[in-house]
């Protein structure tokens, strides 16, 4: 097998100077008037030393096939004890595939002169090459203690502890090696890829604070790589990693960036695409989805993103464009993952031409599809036409639904805890935030004047988007989207008290627990660090809205870090809320309507539990009643926060700011009613649903 070490013309350019005596400054001509006299030289009856290995340098940077034999051959005959030339006789044999040849003469190079880096890093390679890992990792390493190896061995090294088992070595070993050069591209690179793999090992551990400082440390290493050496493919990893991070600004930057470097990179275009949904430019949004789709007709997460940004009506072109998606999921070895994506295309377009029974049916096999639903697809779903597909009949004009086999899980097994995901958070909360522990602990809290949260809370798809946007609209209010934060404040409670007490129970540290054994200081730190998150989103605004729906697990906590704080609490028809959750391709528990309901009688009651002992009063939001009498609804809202009332709040469809939620089209209209009773739509698919929102607990 060839293998698969190969040598740069820098490298081999760097070894001609040796060869030929040119040293570093010496003028372009000079250099090329030294390298004709050596190869001169090379031809005579008489060659000496140097010009034969300068004429070997030549033939291995002209590439020539066979050169390394033919180099090899003239050098076999000098038995020297030049360092260079032993070099250069190696280099020849790698060329001619005597890779044992190769390592003897690369020892010897070393041990004239123990200096040679390069026959390090190469005898390091070989080494590999032989399956002899641990021989490899000492001689890059010898590289690497001479002195600066170009970042080849710290590359070469890292390589071999990953594959290895020992990520955390091969990460160690490029950190190090950035010290000398921060800005190497190759190993920041490289040093990113790493990252990576230990953020996924640190979510699976569910180690969401450390998994955070991997993944800013990743994109540290991305910028730094792009600074030096711009490509498009790392300028897209560095604007996906910035948007996780919510740094939306920086990464629409970096996806504009990959699309100069790569103008005919569907996915800089999709990721650009998406950022104008998000900014509310649909139209523009819309041209360079499609733009995309005519790159690559069969990227299935373009195709999602373009249905969810499209309304589509009911002609010939949607008929194609449905006959198109289908296609492709007849494909047997689709990925699940762009399985998924198409059938919530092909199901949203179904949804908006009226084709109800069509929608659901790919709606449910693309939730089905997901790892953690309660029923599983048994085998890969094969979607054939039926026999009026041969009529050439538009797909938009017909009911086809796909072949699938759905295995059910156990029944008992849906009174579990993981069919039942917010029982213990419900049941410990409800435990421990009484009105007797906020009597108890009232004055912990931190207040700024300036700076006042609105959380905005509720099911997701409750009307929370809409809500915030009709705050934000207001002068005095601005907009901090969906927030990690205060979860991860609760993950750091836990955190922090556990190392500070390694003998308490696991029990007595989990949260709420733990809140009983962290100092005030700490709470009043966390709380302070929060308000610090929410500053850069304020001007002159005195208010900011935090709208991480869930975050009404936490409304005990907040109350008491946040004692002026303001709840805003969204609630819809639960059947509207859990039928538009299973239609927006989201993780579980939300993809699984039988699960959801029980979080849905979960969520209920927490919100009642909370409604009646927090010192904070909650001020409810109904849909139903926003979208019917919307100044009605914004003046009650406003009042709430304590401020005057602006005009500006019924045009939030004008609001600039950027939404990053599924509800990010629906917020660019003026207000409408027509997602009031949507659920309807697919009623005859949702009795067991409906019975299990209305059994009480």
């Amino acid at each position: 097998m060839p293998t698969s070490i190969s040598f740069s013309p820098a490298t081999l350019n760097l070894l001609l100077d040796e060869a030929v005596g040119a040293v570093p400054g010496t003028l372009p001509d000079a250099r090329q008037k030294m390298i004709n006299d050596g190869l001169r030289r090379s031809r005579s009856q008489r060659p000496d030393e140097n010009s034969l290995v300068a004429a070997a340098i030549i033939d291995l940077i002209s590439d020539v096939k066979g050169v390394g034999n033919v180099s090899k051959v003239r050098l076999a005959d000098i038995e020297s004890d030049s360092a260079l030339t032993c070099h250069v006789a190696g280099l020849c044999a790698i060329a001619s595939q005597d890779l044992a040849d190769a390592q003897r003469l690369l020892d010897r190079a070393v041990r004239i002169d123990p200096n040679r880096i390069a026959c390090w890093t190469l005898l390091g390679r070989l080494a590999s090459e032989f399956n002899q890992p641990e021989l490899a990792v000492k001689y890059h390493q010898r590289a690497i203690v001479i002195s600066d190896c170009g970042g080849e061995s710290d590359l070469e090294l890292a390589r071999i502890h990953a594959q290895n088992g020992r990520l955390k070595d091969a990460i160690h070993t490029l950190r190090v090696a950035l010290m000398s050069d921060r800005n190497h591209p190759a190993i920041n690179r490289a040093l990113a890829q790493l990252l990576r793999r230990r953020a996924m090992m640190l979510g699976r551990q569910n180690k969401r604070l450390a998994r955070h400082k991997i993944l800013e440390e990743r994109l540290q290493c991305l910028q730094a790589a792009n600074r030096a050496a711009p490509r498009s493919d790392s300028y897209l990893r560095q604007g996906r990693l910035e948007s996780r991070l919510e740094h939306f600004e920086q990464s629409r930057v970096s996806f504009q960036r990959a699309l100069d470097l790569d103008p005919k990179s569907e996915q800089a275009i999709t990721h650009l695409a998406s950022a104008n949904v998000d900014d509310g430019k649909i139209p523009e949004a819309i041209d360079q989805f499609q733009q995309a789709l005519k790159l690559n007709p069969n990227h299935a997460v373009t195709h999602f993103r373009y249905t969810r940004a499209k309304r589509f009506t009911n002609d010939e072109e949607t008929g194609r464009y449905i006959d198109q998606l289908r296609e492709r999921l007849e494909v047997a070895d689709l990925p699940a993952r762009d399985r998924i994506f198409l059938h919530f295309a092909v199901a949203k377009v179904f949804d908006d031409i009226g084709k109800y029974d069509d929608a659901w049916l790919h709606y449910d096999i693309a939730n089905r599809l997901k790892p953690g639903h309660h029923a599983t697809i048994a085998t890969p779903s094969t979607h054939r036409r039926p026999a009026d597909g041969a009529t050439g009949q538009s797909s938009a004009g017909r009911s086809a639904p796909p072949q699938t086999s759905v295995t059910e899980s156990d029944p008992q097994s849906k009174t579990n805890s993981k069919h039942n995901p917010l029982q213990k958070i419900a049941d410990d909360a409800m435990r421990f935030f009484t009105r007797e522990f906020f009597a108890n602990n009232g004055k912990l809290g931190v207040v700024r004047p300036d700076l006042t949260p609105i959380f905005v809370i509720g099911m997701p798809r409750s009307g929370t988007t809409l809500t915030e946007q009709i705050l934000t609209s207001h002068p005095s209010i601005a907009g901090a989207g969906e927030l990690k934060a205060v979860n991860q404040m609760r993950r750091t409670i836990e955190h922090e008290v556990r190392l500070a007490n390694p003998e308490l129970p696991k029990s007595a540290t989990g949260y709420p627990d733990a809140l009983m054994h962290l100092p005030s200081f700490e709470l009043q730190r966390l709380a302070n660090q929060y308000l610090d998150i929410l500053s850069p989103f304020c001007n002159t605004e005195t208010f900011v809205t935090d709208k991480m729906p869930t975050n009404f697990m936490h409304l005990g906590l907040l109350s008491l870090l946040f004692p002026n704080a303001k709840f805003v609490h969204c609630k819809r028809d639960p059947m509207d809320v859990l039928v538009s959750c299973f239609c927006q391709n989201l993780n579980p528990p939300f993809c699984d309507l039988e699960t959801l309901a029980g979080y849905f009688r979960r969520y209920q009651k927490m919100m009642v539990h909370f409604e009646s002992v927090l010192p904070i009063a909650i001020h409810s939001v109904q849909y139903e009643q926003t979208v019917t009498e919307p100044e009605s609804t914004a003046r009650q809202l406003i009042q709430y926060c304590g401020l005057d009332w602006d005009p500006a709040c019924l045009s939030f469809h004008e609001n600039s700011r950027s939404v990053r939620t599924p509800s990010k089209w629906q917020v660019r209209q003026p207000m409408y009613t027509s997602s009031i009773g949507k659920w309807k739509r697919f009623e005859k698919h949702l009795q067991t649903v409906a019975d299990l929102v209305a059994t009480t607990d």
